[in-house]
Protein backbone atom coordinates (compact mmCIF):
# COMPACT_ATOMS: atom_id res chain seq x y z
CA UNK A 1 0.00 0.00 0.00
CA UNK A 2 2.49 3.03 0.86
CA UNK A 3 0.57 5.90 1.67
CA UNK A 4 -1.60 6.03 5.13
CA UNK A 5 -5.58 7.53 4.76
CA UNK A 6 -6.35 9.00 8.02
CA UNK A 7 -9.91 8.33 7.23
CA UNK A 8 -11.66 5.34 9.30
CA UNK A 9 -14.70 4.95 7.18
CA UNK A 10 -12.38 5.11 3.91
CA UNK A 11 -10.14 2.04 5.07
CA UNK A 12 -12.97 -0.14 5.93
CA UNK A 13 -14.67 0.32 3.03
CA UNK A 14 -11.09 -0.78 0.76
CA UNK A 15 -11.17 -3.26 3.34
CA UNK A 16 -14.49 -5.29 3.28
CA UNK A 17 -13.69 -4.65 -0.43
CA UNK A 18 -10.54 -6.47 -0.23
CA UNK A 19 -12.20 -9.18 2.08
CA UNK A 20 -14.74 -9.88 -0.51
CA UNK A 21 -12.26 -10.35 -3.21
CA UNK A 22 -10.52 -12.75 -1.83
CA UNK A 23 -13.45 -14.59 -0.48
CA UNK A 24 -14.22 -15.18 -4.30
CA UNK A 25 -11.12 -16.45 -5.00
CA UNK A 26 -11.55 -19.01 -2.49
CA UNK A 27 -14.91 -19.65 -3.79
CA UNK A 28 -13.07 -19.95 -7.29
CA UNK A 29 -10.31 -22.42 -5.69
CA UNK A 30 -12.82 -24.55 -4.50
CA UNK A 31 -14.27 -25.11 -7.80
CA UNK A 32 -11.10 -25.44 -9.24
CA UNK A 33 -10.46 -28.33 -7.09
CA UNK A 34 -13.47 -29.75 -7.37
CA UNK A 35 -12.79 -30.40 -11.37
CA UNK A 36 -9.66 -31.42 -10.04
CA UNK A 37 -7.95 -28.37 -11.87
CA UNK A 38 -4.86 -28.09 -9.33
CA UNK A 39 -2.94 -25.17 -11.24
CA UNK A 40 -6.07 -22.67 -10.98
CA UNK A 41 -6.73 -24.05 -7.30
CA UNK A 42 -2.95 -23.21 -6.39
CA UNK A 43 -3.31 -19.39 -8.65
CA UNK A 44 -6.66 -18.44 -6.86
CA UNK A 45 -5.52 -19.08 -3.25
CA UNK A 46 -2.66 -17.37 -4.00
CA UNK A 47 -4.37 -14.41 -5.17
CA UNK A 48 -6.83 -14.51 -1.88
CA UNK A 49 -4.10 -14.88 0.53
CA UNK A 50 -2.63 -11.43 -1.57
CA UNK A 51 -6.26 -9.79 -0.82
CA UNK A 52 -6.78 -11.09 2.88
CA UNK A 53 -3.31 -9.21 3.46
CA UNK A 54 -4.45 -6.18 1.84
CA UNK A 55 -8.06 -6.54 4.01
CA UNK A 56 -5.75 -6.75 7.32
CA UNK A 57 -3.62 -3.74 6.39
CA UNK A 58 -6.36 -1.49 5.20
CA UNK A 59 -8.54 -2.63 9.26
CA UNK A 60 -5.15 -1.94 11.03
CA UNK A 61 -4.41 1.65 9.13
CA UNK A 62 -8.79 2.10 10.27
CA UNK A 63 -7.51 0.90 13.62
CA UNK A 64 -4.96 4.26 13.31
CA UNK A 65 -7.23 6.83 11.89
CA UNK A 66 -8.52 9.65 13.82
CA UNK A 67 -10.67 10.86 11.61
Amino acid sequence: MGIFVNDRAWNLKQAKDRKEHGDWHVRKANEALRRGDTSAYNDHMYRSKIYYNEADAYMASARKSTK
